[in-house]
């Protein structure tokens, strides 16, 4: 099972603020799959590599 709580995480286009993730819980089950979709350069990757960087660090 992973589960991530209160994630947040925001990127600054010049001065201004951009929330991708605001106060996100997510879980998965033991045998469930997850997709996550969006456009091109919406940086999908970033939460997997968020998950794995506290894996790692456990």
């Amino acid at each position: 099972m992973i589960t991530m709580k209160h994630v947040k995480k925001s990127y600054y286009l010049g001065e201004e603020e951009m929330k991708a993730l605001d106060n996100i819980d997510f879980t998965v089950e033991k045998g469930e799959f997850v997709s996550i979709v969006g456009p091109s350069g919406s940086r999908k990757i970033d939460s997997y590599e968020y998950d794995w960087s506290i894996r790692c660090t456990r």
